[in-house]
């Protein structure tokens, strides 16, 4: 199976699709104001000093736009924290593919699908909808292929088009390849711009 992207980036967002079934069973979506700011100390001619490092908003004009734009931003705050889990997986599956011939590689790499679905089961069947769709595209928008192309090359006993069904009922689908210039996408690339430094600063707890 060829893509022309990068293939370690493939290989990070594609173990990612491990949680595909757990997304599923995302809850319906809610409005909510969840926000955070990270907060620093450094020292400054002798003294100690706390500081707070806010986001980056663009300015926009339109009501419509900004609170659609935050919206988006807090979303992708969210969700952002399981790329870096993938590829801390990523690092550690590298190596002991190495280590290891196929069959205990296949059988070392099941086991850790299982101890991702007991750590991260319950966190991810708390996404909204509108949260594991917005990661579906980020995926995308990463490896350059289609969630659909991701799934089936991954997990070949799944049947994608189940998958498939499922999405389409929540208004999207895993057919679908990242466009970046697409309108829809356009609140996506916005707030990517403004959350990326401080988002790659938090982490989920191990």
């Amino acid at each position: 199976m060829k893509y022309s992207v990068n293939i370690t980036r493939l290989k990070t967002m594609g173990f990612i699709l491990l949680f595909l079934p757990i997304l599923s069973s995302a809850q319906n979506d809610e409005n909510y104001s969840d926000e955070f700011h990270d907060l620093y100390n450094d020292v400054f001619d002798g003294d100690s000093i706390d500081y707070l490092v806010l986001p980056t908003i663009p300015i926009i004009d339109n009501p419509y736009d900004r609170l659609k734009y935050l919206e988006t931003k807090r979303k992708l705050e969210k969700i952002w924290p399981y790329f870096l889990i993938a590829q801390e997986v990523l690092f550690d599956l590298e190596a002991m593919e190495e280590a290891l011939n196929k069959r205990h590689f296949r059988r070392y790499k099941k086991g850790r699908k299982k101890d991702l679905y007991r750590r991260f089961e319950k966190e991810l069947k708390a996404l909204r909808i509108s949260e594991g769709k917005l990661l579906v595209k980020l995926i995308s928008r990463q490896t350059g292929v289609s969630m659909a192309e991701l799934l089936k090359h991954y997990n070949p006993n799944i049947k994608v088009w189940g998958f498939n069904l499922v999405a389409k009922r929540y208004g999207y689908d895993l057919k679908e390849i990242y466009d970046i210039t697409h309108e829809d996408n356009y609140y996506i690339e916005l707030a990517l711009e403004s959350i990326a430094p401080s988002v790659h600063r938090r982490s989920i707890q191990r």
